[in-house]
């Protein structure tokens, strides 16, 4: 079982930061709920709750809460959150991102992707002796985060889920998680392995502009506009396969969404959540806020 290390947290953080802002293709422009990133959620019998976008991220534009999302930060009686940040957490999604069956990546990928995908790797510092040993949708993750977010991570900066999680935690308000860990890590862990190969020659493909389409993506949502986000992405994404199409659709965000909406009712029956999930969860038939509209909960634009 390996230690405890800064490379292991920034295995963990890579591989959340990979599920926020992966591009993920889309159906079509104006998207229900496509425009904002805090909604204000009602039912009959419960204060109002809030529902906020975010963006796995240290940089101060995004970190920065605008007044209307840090009031309603304040008031909340509880915290919510895709998955609750724990100690143990860094360590466990470094354990599953590496090869426990005797085989060694070199010989999963052969000559050629394992050519390139040291060369992509080396430009990460990422060591060829811990390579080797890891699976292919875990170099994916490593090398989809841009150098100046590892950077800044590594310095102890908390991107803006972390942030909040500490914020709530300071105040002394529970804080509660809508997935586990397994449930997380499954997300790629669980993958076929070919299809894990398939993302990673993506991730190589990307590698030399990771830069330019992560601050496009963090444009967009400055500027609270999910359609565009979307619509964007579905470019990036132009000349893909469809099985990677279905991949990231359903796997990532569409079968999550109905998890995460199910499971939020309770925290929205007692009232005064403060409930923060990636911003691609939000917009789109069904996403989040599509599902809870179509359960009776009444949904206003905060910002």
């Amino acid at each position: 079982m390996p230690r405890t290390t800064s490379r292991s947290r920034a295995f963990a953080a890579s591989f959340l930061f990979i599920i926020a802002l992966w591009p993920i293709a889309s159906a079509a422009r104006s998207l229900p709920y496509g425009q904002g990133i805090l909604w204000r959620v009602e039912t009959s019998g419960a204060a109002p709750s809030h529902v906020f976008g975010t963006a796995h991220s240290t940089d101060k534009r995004i970190v920065t809460l605008a007044p209307p999302v840090t009031r309603a930060f304040s008031a909340a009686k509880i915290l919510v959150f895709e998955m609750v940040r724990t100690k143990d957490m860094p360590l466990r999604m470094a354990t599953a991102m590496m090869l426990h069956d005797g085989r060694r990546l070199d010989a999963i990928l052969g000559p050629d992707l394992f050519a390139r995908t040291s060369a992509a790797a080396a430009r990460f510092g990422i060591p060829g002796a811990a390579m080797v040993r890891m699976k292919p949708w875990a170099i994916s993750a490593l090398i989809s985060v841009p150098m100046d977010e590892r950077a800044r991570q590594a310095t102890g900066q908390k991107p803006l889920d972390h942030a909040l999680q500490a914020r709530a935690m300071a105040r002394g308000i529970r804080v509660h998680g809508l997935e586990t860990v397994r449930e997380q890590l499954g997300i790629f862990d669980d993958l076929p392995e070919a299809d894990q190969i398939a993302l990673l020659e993506r991730a190589i493909a990307d590698a030399g502009q990771l830069a330019s389409i992560i601050e496009t993506v963090k444009r967009y949502y400055l500027a609270r506009d999910l359609d565009g986000m979307f619509a964007w992405m579905k470019k990036q994404t132009a000349g893909e396969s469809p099985r990677l199409v279905e991949i990231f659709e359903e796997r990532i965000i569409n079968a999550r969404n109905l998890t995460m909406a199910t499971r939020m009712k309770s925290v929205l029956a007692e009232g005064g959540a403060f409930i923060a999930i990636g911003a691609l969860h939000l917009p789109g038939e069904k996403g989040v806020l599509s599902r809870l509209a179509r359960n009776g909960y009444r949904l206003t634009r905060v910002y």
